[in-house]
């Protein structure tokens, strides 16, 4: 999706569409208020650009908002739908939303578009007018890939806008464990990428991990000092290298105290081995 996402020769901003898990709370948490204002762009778009049976007109105006209003005169027996009617503010606010999308291609743009107007016809009271299956297949690909392209524009809107940061400042401490000679030896690292870190390890390792998971903390300053503080308590623990003779929730449960302890925001969250050695 990443390289499908943004126009050909576009060389405005690109940001990151991998999510961490800190950042994938704030953005579940965000989510809403961006969606509602993304959408207010949109209707309020097809508004400004005519007055036609979805409030638009043909001509000049992109062929998505045409089928819009296609689709509506279809519906000719049904009772006719509120249309959407902008308000001073959302009309001043249109262009400063649209900008969160610049750059993205005209199908990712029409996802979005079309989004908005399902959403805005079952507010009224409609079973909506596209369905993910629907928006999927003006492009000959499936619902699953409406639903990415879609959550793609929205990252890409949410680090534009400062929802979420341009460039990610959250950092894991990994721990990723084997069980060896009837007994759990875990290894204890720092990444960036504790997903990518624990498939790397897999496979410079001989032995199938069976356990990993990160502790996610602002940066890597508290990610080393986090680490710093635990490995003394377990000098008596250790195998070789960063591997250490301890059970993998002891060493959560170390983790969680020593960041309680040094007052550094924690998070957890588990890595499912088999999945994180296909991504």
């Amino acid at each position: 999706m990443k390289d499908a996402l943004f126009k050909p020769g576009y060389d405005g901003a690109r940001l990151s569409q991998t999510l961490s898990a800190p950042e994938r709370q704030t953005f579940r948490q965000a989510k809403h208020e961006l969606v509602r204002r993304i959408h207010d762009a949109m209707l309020t778009l097809t508004v400004l650009d005519g007055a036609g049976p979805a409030g638009v007109r043909t001509g000049s105006v992109p062929a998505h908002i045409v089928e819009f209003a296609d689709r509506i005169g279809e519906e000719q027996a049904e009772p006719p739908r509120p249309r959407f009617k902008p308000s001073a503010a959302q009309v001043s606010a249109m262009p400063g939303a649209l900008e969160l999308l610049e750059g993205l291609t005209k199908p990712i743009f029409k996802v979005v578009m079309l989004r908005a107007l399902d959403e805005f016809d079952r507010e009224q009271g409609g079973r909506g007018l596209w369905s993910w299956k629907e928006i999927g297949g003006q492009f000959g690909l499936s619902d699953r890939w409406a639903e990415a392209a879609y959550e793609a524009a929205l990252v890409q809107a949410a680090r534009r806008s400062g929802l979420l940061p341009a460039v990610s400042r959250e950092h894991g401490v990994l721990a990723v464990a084997v069980w060896l000679d009837r007994a759990w030896v875990t290894n204890l690292s720092t990444a960036a990428d504790p997903r990518q870190a624990a498939a790397n390890l897999r496979v410079k390792s001989p032995i199938k991990p069976e356990q990993a998971f990160a502790i996610w903390v602002p940066g890597p300053p508290a990610a080393k000092r986090l680490v710093d503080q635990v490995k003394p308590l377990m000098r008596g623990l250790l195998s070789h290298g960063s591997w250490y003779k301890i059970h993998p929730d002891s060493l959560a449960e170390t983790l969680i105290e020593q960041a309680r302890a040094c007052q550094i925001d924690w998070m957890i969250e588990d890595i499912h081995v088999r999945s994180a050695l296909a991504a």
